[in-house]
């Protein structure tokens, strides 16, 4: 988990009224581990619902957690490790996805390659708008 999220579960720990060491951080009013199917329908789909968000599963989550890892450029074997996967394709082929966006950049990086000296449109790529190469005055 990362060091800022780590900071906010300190920081959450310090009002609850179990303080343990090993006793969890989120739980029932008797201290047992929450049900994830109780804590989606409490709290995750009604969180989601007042925002106008598409419902979202637990395991949605793992996909979206691998794809991001790879849109920040971090190694396929960093998110298979995270993840708990034991082999990398299920890491590569099942849990990263493609984002549209990043595939738009992707493009137009290769296009600046190949094509640098081609000017860009004041309007951006999605111009549509053709200059016309004929010359009307001759």
């Amino acid at each position: 988990m990362s060091s800022a999220l780590c900071k906010v579960l300190e920081s959450h720990r310090i009002t609850c009224s179990h303080k343990e060491p090993a006793d969890l951080v989120f739980c029932t009013s008797k201290g047992t581990p929450l049900s994830p199917k109780n804590l989606y329908n409490r709290a995750l789909a009604p969180a989601g619902d007042s925002l106008s968000l598409p419902r979202v599963s637990w395991h949605s989550f793992r996909h979206a957690n691998a794809t991001l890892m790879g849109e920040v450029g971090e190694s396929i074997k960093t998110a298979q490790s995270i993840l708990g996967h034991s082999d990398l394709e299920t890491t590569l082929n099942t849990y990263m996805h493609a984002i549209p966006d990043s595939q738009r950049r992707a493009v137009e990086r290769v296009a600046g390659v190949l094509f640098p000296d081609v000017p860009k449109s004041e309007d951006g790529p999605e111009s549509k708008e053709v200059p016309s190469s004929s010359n009307s005055g001759s």
